[in-house]
């Protein structure tokens, strides 16, 4: 009688303890499903998630061996009327994060929010199904809502907000490699950062202000008159510098700093 009743509460606490197993194991895989996570995709924009600091942006600094610096005999007098040295002591992250944070902006005022705006869902926008149109008068050469001119004078505007003067785009010229550090195509589009200035030339011509480097060849960006035919506004939108026409242009991405 003994026995059976010891077999009887042995088996109870075998089931009792399988169960209890199960139970732990189910939690930690609700707590954390790595394998559950897409691994082919981008990670999406910074700062869509949270307000990050200056800080945390990821440095383009002066050093970067994949960063060609400016010959000094052949940079020319000052472009800019700011003040450079407080737009040097700043650093290169929050240089870069101040000329971000501008580019945003000229899209809409609703920075940390504007991706709720896209027209497509996010796996089609960060394959340039779409573009996120800007919704009101930011540039001060118009009273357009959305509209931004030219592609390099909307990127001037961009860097002369953001810098308060300091830094702006030379005129007559797409080559600024006497102006600014840069970096080549093959360099460019393995390490280029947020906040620098992609520069197309000689076979199609095209500026715009770097947002996210998704990799691969593909950059979410802010600009102006990216259709055709032209339409001169602003726009957020992603492309493949890669791909088309595109593949075949000559492309700098600049670090703007001051001199």
């Amino acid at each position: 009688m003994k026995l059976k009743k010891c077999l009887k509460w042995s088996f109870v606490s075998f089931i009792i303890l399988v169960f209890l197993i199960t139970a732990c194991d189910s939690s930690k895989r609700i707590v954390n499903p790595q394998e559950d996570q897409p691994t082919n995709l981008p990670k999406p924009l910074v700062f869509d998630q949270e307000k990050v600091k200056p800080g945390d942006i990821e440095k383009a600094e002066i050093d970067d061996p994949e960063i060609t610096e400016p010959i000094d005999s052949l940079r020319p007098p000052a472009l800019a009327r700011g003040n450079c040295s407080w737009w040097n002591s700043l650093g290169q992250a929050n240089r870069n994060y101040r000329i971000i944070l501008e580019a945003l902006y000229s899209v809409d005022r609703d920075i940390w929010g504007q991706n709720r705006r896209i027209p497509c869902s996010w796996s089609s926008y960060l394959r340039g199904g779409c573009a996120l149109m800007g919704n009101w008068n930011y540039s001060h050469r118009s009273n357009i809502p959305g509209w931004g001119g030219w592609c390099k004078d909307f990127a001037k505007e961009i860097l002369e907000r953001a810098s308060g003067g300091a830094a702006t785009l030379p005129g007559g010229t797409y080559d600024y490699r006497a102006w600014y550090p840069y970096r080549n195509r093959s360099d460019g589009t393995r390490y280029a950062q947020a906040g620098e200035i992609m520069q197309f030339s000689g076979y199609k011509f095209h500026t715009a202000v770097i947002i996210s480097n998704l990799g691969g060849g593909w950059f979410e960006i802010v600009d102006s008159n990216w259709s055709w035919p032209y339409d001169y506004k602003i726009r957020k939108h992603v492309i493949n510098v890669n791909s088309g026409a595109w593949r075949y242009a000559d492309l700098k991405f600049y670090v703007i700093d001051c001199y």
